[in-house]
């Protein structure tokens, strides 16, 4: 009886639909692995640019000495 009421009320292609069928393997299974490759590439591309600022972007104290030790000199 609540599979009779409740089977009209989900419409084919709602979330509810695609979701229920990517964890059977059907055809919302690829849609949904899209979208979580595609968040695993943002994640990855944040990460990395998050490295690549902290590795970069440093300065050290004795760099920032020798840069002022230079400008003595050409001066």
């Amino acid at each position: 009886m609540a599979a009779a009421i409740q089977g009209p009320a989900v419409a084919a292609g709602s979330a509810f639909a695609t979701l229920t069928s990517a964890a059977m393997g059907g055809y919302g299974a690829p849609f949904i692995a899209g979208i979580v490759q595609g968040f695993a590439a943002a994640g990855t591309t944040v990460g990395a640019l998050g490295v690549a600022k902290s590795l970069g972007g440093k300065e050290t104290k004795s760099n920032d000495q020798a840069k002022h030790s230079d400008r003595d000199i050409k001066e």
